[in-house]
């Protein structure tokens, strides 16, 4: 017995709501043939062995992303990232979350193709990022391969500016540490001397989060068979509200100390926190 080919196909949704490629329309549980010599992007009906490969040619968050049966002759380009049939059979279109499931090897990503877990971005083989192509993690930026910038192209850690081999930097190709500014005035302090101080460990004594893994109840999961296979979803906080939710978690204590921070201006906190007591 011939083993059933599974593969993926990325369509276009007309304003009727059906199946477009290229001009064709195309139906669930329907099959659709094209008649003459199979030939990669002139003639057949195109497809991807791998559901990520569909990206290269569909947005996978964007386009109609549908698990197909292949039934044809087939031929594939010279990478296999493409393939060309005569005959198809469109099974389903996958949910969203499906598409997730499915794109990433890591867990609990709501951007595509990540190795790693809890991504928001694409492309990430670390964690956390909400930027693309990061092997570092907690990336904001691109193509980072240290952690926790908001710039791209560091190999250092906790760069804002690009191209950094430093750590905490703003500037762009910069290999020594700066003194750094806080509420907008100078102070003596490096960006090392102001983490291994008591500030820093109040500031991070609390719990700060911009997304939150949330898992789907029993009831939810029963009701939604894509809801069962991933679990839950990344909730995500704006940040001011995340701000509120970090303060409130902290002691009083640490509030205190917060606010003995050189240079501390309430209105300035408040203006980027949120936050007024």
């Amino acid at each position: 017995m011939e083993l059933t080919k599974i593969a993926y196909k990325g369509f276009d949704v007309d304003s009727n709501g059906n199946l477009n490629c290229r001009g064709k329309i195309y139906k669930v549980g329907e099959i659709a043939e094209t008649k003459g010599k199979l030939e990669m992007c002139k003639n057949g009906i195109h497809f991807c062995w791998r559901l990520n490969d569909v990206h290269n040619y569909y947005n996978l968050k964007e386009k109609a992303i549908c698990k197909v049966e292949i039934l044809g002759e087939v031929i594939n380009d010279n990478d296999m990232l493409k393939s060309c049939t005569d005959k198809i059979k469109v099974l389903e279109i996958l949910t969203k979350e499906q598409v997730f499931a499915i794109s990433n090897t890591g867990n609990y990503n709501s951007g595509y193709r990540n190795s790693g877990d809890r991504n928001s971005g694409n492309y990430n083989s670390g964690y956390y990022n909400s930027g693309y192509y990061n092997s570092g993690n907690y990336n904001s930026g691109d193509y980072n391969s240290g952690d926790w910038n908001s710039g791209d192209y560091n190999s250092g850690n906790y760069n804002s500016g690009n191209y950094n081999s430093t750590d905490y930097s703003s500037g762009i190709f910069c290999n020594k540490q700066e003194k750094i500014r806080i509420f907008n005035f100078e102070t003596n302090m490096t960006h090392k001397e102001f983490y291994n101080s008591k500030y820093w460990e109040a500031l991070n004594s609390g719990s700060f989060y911009l997304t939150e893994w949330v898992y789907y109840t029993e009831k939810e999961k029963a009701e939604d068979k894509a809801k069962e296979l991933i679990g839950g979803y990344l909730k995500k906080y704006e940040y001011k509200e995340a701000c509120k939710r970090w303060w409130d978690s902290l002691s009083n204590n640490d509030k205190e100390t917060i606010q003995s921070i050189p240079n501390f201006d309430k209105d300035v906190f408040k203006d980027i926190t949120g936050i007024t007591n």
